[in-house]
């Protein structure tokens, strides 16, 4: 029963419900792509918990789900955001210190510079009001410039990738780096 009353639910939310999709289980959809849980060095015995973890927490969110399939997508989102970050918290909490610190790297590679908009990302960085502004300005010109041509996303992403890093100093971008794992604490290029 369970199994059909899944595919139903799947069939009625297309655009939000996939297996492992982020909208339920947040970033664990990334932490158990093949090319991640790899470079994270992930025991057998960690994908095995967070497999059984993204299972039970899919399991868990069809209630809720079925409850939300009429909301607009941002009340939809909202409504289940405490799902997903509980669902992250459980994921996460399966992985050592240094697991944790890699992960967080790979995450700010995937999302790549529109990450500096993030208030998090900003403050590690360091970056005054002004800069912040400014960056939070660039990316929403960056997000509706994906939104209208996204078949040209390289080209998008080359010009505001750019565009960002004019925004940051030379001791920004250097911290920026660190961050996503491009360089060492003392200053050796990644391999």
């Amino acid at each position: 029963m369970k199994q059909i009353l899944a595919v139903v639910v799947c069939l009625l939310l297309a655009p939000v419900a996939l297996a492992a999709e982020p909208e339920f289980v947040g970033r664990l959809a990334l932490l158990t792509e093949p090319g991640v849980a790899q470079q994270l060095r992930l025991s057998a015995e960690q994908l095995e918990q967070l497999d059984a973890l993204i299972a039970d927490r899919e399991d868990e969110v069809l209630e809720l789900v079925l409850e939300i399939k009429d909301l607009p997508a941002d009340e939809r989102t909202a409504r289940l955001a405490p799902f997903v970050a509980e669902s992250e918290k459980l994921g996460l909490a399966l992985l050592t210190e240094e697991q944790l610190q890699r992960f967080r790297s790979l995450e700010l590679q995937e999302r790549g510079l529109l990450a500096v908009d993030t208030a998090e990302v900003a403050e590690q960085l360091e970056l005054t009001e002004e800069q912040r502004t400014e960056i939070a300005e660039v990316a929403a010109n960056w997000r509706q410039a994906l939104e209208r041509s996204p078949d040209r996303r390289e080209t998008v992403n080359k010009v505001f990738e750019n565009t960002m890093r004019g925004q940051l100093t030379a001791e920004q971008w250097a911290a920026w780096e660190q961050l996503v794992g491009a360089v060492t604490a003392d200053g050796a290029k990644q391999a």
